[in-house]
């Protein structure tokens, strides 16, 4: 999926086509470059800001999903216990910290067709 340098922003997470995830730390426009941490090495990277959206595939926390959909980060974490929905990726973004899981835009999709097919109040929009 290509992504216009307008939607690149700072601080969002992106998956790379290796599966490796990056954050973006600065984008600077006036060097055509993109500052990445790489949490796959641990390190820094950079790349060129007119072939980076290329390679970034955005990517989203349960917490952003969860509110795109009206629902809670909790409902969606019991569906996915109870095997109604796909298991999300997981990552791990830190020493000592969880695990968390990741959604791409295909994920969300799959999941906004999931409530709209289970009875109870509709999400329109």
């Amino acid at each position: 999926m290509l992504l216009p340098k307008a939607i690149l922003r700072t601080s969002n997470l992106y998956k790379l086509p290796s599966g490796g995830l990056v954050r973006i730390l600065r984008i600077n426009e006036d060097k055509g470059k993109v500052i990445v941490y790489d949490y796959n090495i641990r390190s820094n990277e950079v790349f060129e800001l007119e072939t980076a959206p290329n390679f970034f595939t955005p990517i989203f926390r349960i917490g952003e999903v969860a509110k795109m959909l009206g629902k809670k980060p909790d409902t969606l974490r019991k569906y996915e216990r109870d095997g109604l929905i796909r298991q999300a990726d997981r990552y791990n973004l830190g020493k000592g910290s969880k695990p968390v899981r990741l959604y791409t835009k295909n994920d969300i999709w799959n999941l906004v067709e999931f409530f709209m097919r289970r009875p109870g109040p509709r999400w329109i929009g």
